[in-house]
């Protein structure tokens, strides 16, 4: 298989694993990244093991649910109004603790 194509087939793989990152809530810009950069194995991996944003339509405003306590938080608020955990979008830091988790059990 020539270099070209395999490059090609790699970076089609990534494109389409940041379109289902993105579909996930959690933006294409960062599954494209990580799955170029760290294989489209443990791009998909890391992908397919982190929870979907799941946003609710208010009267006034859309909310999202804090993953530690499940209260209603607006989205545009980086904390959980109830609790303070932090419930932005997936970050890169979330996804490399991932990746050194899926990198050690394959090490073993």
């Amino acid at each position: 298989m020539s270099t070209v194509i395999l490059v090609a087939v790699y970076v089609a793989l990534s494109v389409v694993l940041a379109l289902w990152n993105r579909q996930k809530g959690h933006g294409f810009l960062l599954g494209l990244l990580y799955s170029i950069f760290l294989t489209p194995i443990l791009g998909f991996l890391t992908i397919a093991v982190t929870e979907k944003v799941v946003y609710l339509r208010t009267v006034n405003v859309v909310k999202r649910p804090c993953p530690r306590c499940s209260a209603l938080t607006p989205e545009n608020l980086p904390f959980c109004e109830e609790c303070g955990a932090h419930i932005q979008r997936q970050t890169a830091k979330n996804y490399l603790q991932l990746a050194g988790l899926f990198i050690g059990l394959v090490a073993r």
